[in-house]
């Protein structure tokens, strides 16, 4: 039953996880490009002046990458379920609600992990390449948050499309609203580091989120 499930959730999402990596790729070969250009025709020792006194996020042309890729996934999962009732059909299957949610959102979540770790070696590579190890470590804790902001646009969004109450739905877009955007809000280098086991523990209990509105999903609460 999971291999039929998983074909399903394959069927749904192959072509947006394609246009993810697509997305990914194309942000990072722009900031391998500017760099490269940058570095050309000016000096080393100048441009490093600028990243580390000016606070300049060379790879910033990232920044929202993973909150787009999250925002997809979630809707080519969840968007055919909730507008065609076929969630419901699915929850009845035997085998119980929560587990099936449960693989769902672990599909979603694989995926976004896996293209978020594909994508952090490319930006490591490429900032090893011009940059000393400091800088590297510097770009990894920046970027993680960014990465974590995905993951939680995506446990909302799809906690948001399968919930039929749109009180609570709205309530719920605008706490995730809410959350995302602190992950997303400043622009200095490692202003997470602090708080990131925080951030990190909250964005993994959002995955629960789906369950109660798959519950009411189920019941049909109006």
């Amino acid at each position: 039953m999971f291999i039929a499930l998983s074909y399903k959730e394959w069927l749904k999402t192959r072509w947006f996880l394609l246009g993810s990596l697509v997305i990914g790729l194309a942000a990072i070969l722009t900031i391998l490009l500017k760099l490269g250009a940058f570095f050309e025709f000016n000096s080393a020792s100048s441009f490093w002046n600028y990243v580390v006194f000016k606070d300049y996020l060379y790879y910033g042309t990232f920044k929202f990458v993973p909150l787009v890729i999250g925002l997809l996934i979630a809707g080519a999962q969840f968007v055919p379920e909730f507008s065609s009732y076929r969630l419901k059909l699915t929850l009845h299957l035997p085998v119980k609600e929560n587990l099936l949610l449960f693989y769902m959102v672990g599909y979603g979540t694989f995926f976004l992990i896996i293209l978020d770790l594909f994508f952090m070696l490319l930006l490591i590579l490429i900032s090893a390449h011009y940059f000393p190890s400091e800088i590297v470590w510097s770009m990894i804790f920046t970027v993680i948050p960014w990465m974590l902001a995905g993951l939680g646009a995506y446990f909302f969004t799809s906690a948001v499309l399968i919930e039929p109450l749109w009180p609570r739905r709205v309530l719920l877009a605008l706490f995730g609203y809410g959350f995302v955007s602190q992950l997303l809000y400043s622009m200095g280098y490692m202003a997470y580091v602090k708080s990131l086991p925080v951030f990190t523990v909250l964005v993994a209990l959002q995955f629960t989120l789906i369950f109660l509105s798959g519950f009411r999903f189920k019941r049909g609460a109006r």
